[in-house]
């Protein structure tokens, strides 16, 4: 925005480095020169075409940065939604669908999710004609954008604004790691604030300005404390998303494990259930699923599940670790103390209660010192673990 900004008053190497700063902030910010010229057609200002080539010449520079440290000027097809199997038609079909979850969220935004991961929307084919119409739709609205310049410049400007910047994460023209996101709306908005504002400033009647302004900001405030009080902890977060998007896998798996945390394991089992039936074979709801089946003293019930999922995914270490409880439950305590060390190993980042049965198992080994490292780990992560704490006091005293 400063960079587009600073251009609009004549500056250009101030825009140019403001602009490779955006650029390796978030690579959505290459679109600035068609933000540029979409102003300068739209406006009839006359700006030096060098002006133009020096901001070019900065996209140009990013991208050739990028391809050089990534070997590539996408993502990978391993971080693409669905490991980048989907063909290019598949993706503008479905866009036909994420366009008009996107006008939904825009004109009556009730109903959000947060997350739109797996099947949240079902992939579109040719023969689906709510796909058509959202893309029918994305092109009526640019084309009366278009049409509309002569009317009113800006207002164009604003809506053709919002669909220039929403194209790094449209999939339209490289797929991306997701089909949908609510902060994909940021930018856009941007420009819809700016078409929208112009309008609002051309009505005659104070009266109305002031009942759709105050209006306005009542339902804004509304709507903010209601989606603040929807996110307010992970059980309410993830059980508005299987009410918002049912189909959606994540959306069950997370629901899941605040229930296990809840200790309503039974109402658990049958949302991770649900998950599987959207994909069969994800490892992750699979081990939370054996989560519930822990027995007091086996884990007769659980078994079958974690073996189908390191079958699945032999480096998985939340199954490991899953793996090493059952092994601790049953007294196989060196079982225990090296499924936990891989996890430890694989997980990003650990959590206190990982640390925590990592260090009892080690303790059940004679690891003595290796115990107290795990569990100062954990106290590190978690200071007000009551439990971490006293296993750390305990140890400390015997040295």
């Amino acid at each position: 925005m400063s960079a587009w900004l600073l251009f609009r008053r004549g500056k250009t190497l101030w825009p140019a480095a403001l602009f490779l700063l955006a650029l390796l902030s978030k690579e959505s910010a290459i679109v600035l020169p068609a933000i540029l010229v979409l102003d300068v057609w739209l406006s009839r200002r006359d700006v030096p075409w060098k002006r133009f080539a020096v901001m070019t010449s900065v996209a140009v520079a990013y991208l050739a940065l990028r391809f050089l440290v990534l070997g590539g000027l996408g993502i990978p097809a391993s971080a693409q939604y669905m490991g980048g199997h989907l063909t290019y038609l598949e993706r503008l079909m479905t866009s036909g669908r994420v366009f008009i979850q996107y006008l939904r969220l825009l004109l009556f935004p009730v109903d959000l999710a947060g997350d739109y991961d797996f099947n949240a929307i079902p992939i579109a084919q040719v023969s689906h004609w709510d796909a058509w119409l959202g893309l029918l739709l994305i092109a009526a609205i640019a084309a009366g954008a278009l049409l509309y310049r002569r009317r009113n410049w800006t207002v164009s400007f604003g809506v053709l604004f919002a669909f220039i910047v929403f194209i790094p994460a449209s999939n339209w023209i490289t797929p991306i790691s997701v089909l949908m996101a609510e902060r994909f709306l940021y930018l856009p908005l941007i420009g819809l604030s700016i078409a929208a504002a112009v309008i609002f400033g051309q009505l005659r009647d104070p009266r109305l300005q002031r009942f759709i302004g105050i209006g306005s900001v009542i339902i804004a405030i509304v709507l903010c404390n209601s989606h603040d009080y929807t996110r307010r902890n992970d059980f309410t977060f993830f059980g508005n998303m299987v009410r918002v998007v049912p189909n959606s896998a994540k959306a069950r798996l997370g629901y899941g494990f605040a229930l296990i945390e809840a200790g309503r394991n039974d109402d658990a089992a049958r949302q991770l259930e649900a998950g599987l039936r959207i994909i069969p074979d994800y490892p992750e709801l699979l081990a939370t699923l054996a989560m519930t089946k822990i027995g007091a003293k086996d884990c007769i019930n659980a078994w079958p599940l974690l073996d189908r999922a390191l079958q699945i995914d032999p480096g998985h270490a939340d199954t490991r670790r899953r793996m090493g409880d059952c092994y601790f439950k049953e007294g196989k305590i060196r079982e225990a103390e090296s499924m936990y060390h891989q996890a430890v190993d694989s997980i990003p980042y650990p959590d206190s209660m990982l640390y925590f049965m990592w260090g009892r198992s080690l303790e059940g080994t004679g690891q003595q010192n290796s115990a107290l490292a795990a569990y100062r780990r954990g106290a590190l992560i978690d200071p007000e673990n009551v439990l971490i704490q006293q296993k750390v006091a305990i140890l400390s005293n015997r040295r």
